[in-house]
């Protein structure tokens, strides 16, 4: 009796074993990584740019307050939508990093972006820095239905910035998320 639930629970740890296996293969090639040694830098507006495959087509929309715009990507079929501009509200004295996160948690914890969510899109929100800005990221949970989003805003300068993308197919998530962890503020002289 002993002897078979040893081979029990050495059938059972070699099962979870292969399954742990084959899962980790399949997120490893799911975040494949985007060769962005060819792409070029560019400007939007006087406050951000970003990098992206040189044949990206920037076009600017009327604003009353703010600066939008899309961001075309003709290689690859992507369409993103952005808007950029000046936060009006005063912000904490205290302006850094770790208060900019402070701020992206709280929007997260409020459900500020919980308008995204339908009953077949549902979206996971989380907080990353680039390039020394605290940004929000949303993600569909289904890639390919719903929003890839990005949301900076940088308390030194008061200026912010969204971009998002709708129902972008699996193949191309990566380079979105490429694209959008490569925003940057430009400092002004």
């Amino acid at each position: 009796m002993e002897q078979i639930s040893k081979v029990r629970r050495s059938f059972i740890y070699y099962l979870f074993a292969a399954a742990v296996g084959v899962i980790s293969g399949c997120s490893q090639s799911k975040k494949a990584e985007v060769d962005t040694s060819k792409w070029i830098t560019y400007r939007l507006d006087t406050d951000w740019a970003f990098k992206a495959p040189n044949d990206a087509k920037i076009t600017y929309l009327r604003g009353i307050d703010s600066v939008p715009g899309k961001i075309f990507l003709p290689s690859d079929s992507i369409k993103l939508e952005f808007d950029s501009g000046f936060e009006m509200s005063s912000l904490d004295t205290i302006c850094n990093l770790s208060t900019e996160v402070l701020y992206a948690k709280r929007a997260i914890t409020r459900g500020d972006y919980k308008y995204l969510d339908k009953p077949d899109t549902l979206h996971i929100s989380k907080i990353d820095t680039i390039n020394g800005n605290a940004a929000t990221i949303i993600l569909p949970i289904k890639t390919g239905s719903g929003m890839t989003q990005l949301i900076i805003s940088d308390c030194d300068s008061r200026n912010w910035i969204g971009v998002y993308g709708k129902n972008i197919p699996a193949k191309k998530q990566n380079m979105v998320v490429a694209i959008y962890k490569s925003f940057r503020r430009i400092k002004s002289k």
